[in-house]
C-alpha cells in the first residue's frame, strides 16, 4: 500500500502546524507523554505519527487547542496556540483544524446531513443552504444515500467517511486522523486512507495518527516518538 503525494512539497508556505520542543506531562506519571517534541506539518502533505495512542490523543488535544502544553510552542499557520483566548482556540478548530476520530464523533441527535451542515452552519451559512453543501459533500466521499441517516444506525466504516467529509469543510485545511484500521477490516481501511489522500490533493494537509508502521508507506513523510520524544523522523521520502 503506497498512496504518496506526487507532487512537490510547497516548503515556502507557512506550515500548516508547526510544533517546537513540546512538552506535555500528561496524567503526571513518572515519565510525561512528550518532552521536547519538534515537527512541522507541511501544506499539500500527509504527515505519519507513529507513537502510542496516548501520545496520538494527546497531540490532536494540544494541536486543536484543547488543552495546553507545559513549555514549547504550537503554531497553526502561522499563528501561536499560547496567545489565543479560549473564544479563539474555539474558532480555530471550527476554521482551520478538522478531526476525524476512529468512531466518526459524530452528534447522535442529528442526521448525517445536519451534522455537515452544522460546520457551514457555525460560519454563517444559512440552514437549507448548507445541507445542499452537505450533499455535495456526502457525494464526494460517495455516502449521498446515507444523509437521512442517523449516526447510530451506521458501521464504523460510514460514521469515518462522514467524519472526513466534515472534517475538510468550512475553510478547514488541517485534518487530524486517527488510524481508520483500528476497527476497520483492511480493504475498508484503506478506502478511507484514499480518501484522507484526497483531501490532501485538493490543498489540506494531513496528520496521519497511527499505532502502526506500516502506514509510514502511505505517508508523504513519517515520524516515529517513542519514550517522549521524537526518535526518528522529519525526513523527506522523495
Amino acid at each position: 500500500m503506497n498512496r504518496k503525494n506526487s507532487s512537490p512539497v510547497k516548503h515556502l508556505e507557512i506550515p500548516r502546524a508547526c510544533l517546537n520542543e513540546v512538552y506535555y506531562p500528561g496524567d503526571k506519571s513518572r515519565e510525561p507523554l512528550l518532552a521536547g517534541v519538534t515537527f512541522t506539518v507541511r501544506p499539500g502533505e500527509m504527515l505519519a505519527v507513529i507513537a502510542s495512542a496516548p501520545v496520538n490523543t494527546a497531540l490532536v488535544n494540544l494541536i486543536s487547542g484543547l488543552d495546553n502544553l507545559q513549555s514549547g510552542s504550537i503554531e497553526i499557520e502561522g499563528q501561536d496556540l499560547g496567545e489565543m483566548s479560549p473564544q479563539q482556540r474555539a474558532w480555530l478548530r471550527r476554521e482551520k483544524v478538522g478531526i476525524v476520530m476512529p468512531s466518526g464523533n459524530l452528534v447522535g441527535g442529528l442526521t448525517v446531513a445536519e451534522n455537515i451542515a452544522l460546520v457551514y452552519e457555525l460560519s454563517g451559512i444559512h440552514h437549507q443552504q448548507a445541507l445542499s453543501r452537505a450533499g455535495v459533500a456526502l457525494a464526494n466521499v460517495r455516502a449521498s444515500e446515507i444523509g437521512d441517516h442517523y449516526p447510530h444506525q451506521l458501521g464504523v466504516f460510514n460514521q469515518q467517511k462522514v467524519a472526513i467529509a466534515r472534517a475538510g469543510l468550512g475553510g478547514a485545511k488541517l485534518i487530524l486522523a486517527f488510524d481508520p484500521d483500528l476497527e476497520l477490516e483492511p480493504e475498508k481501511g484503506e478506502q478511507i486512507l484514499d480518501l484522507l489522500r484526497k483531501q490532501v490533493e485538493k490543498g489540506g494537509s494531513c496528520l496521519l495518527l497511527t499505532e502502526r508502521e506500516s502506514l509510514a508507506s502511505f505517508a508523504d513523510r513519517s515520524l516515529k516518538i517513542q519514550s517522549a520524544t521524537v526518535a526518528v523522523g522529519e525526513q523527506d521520502n522523495d
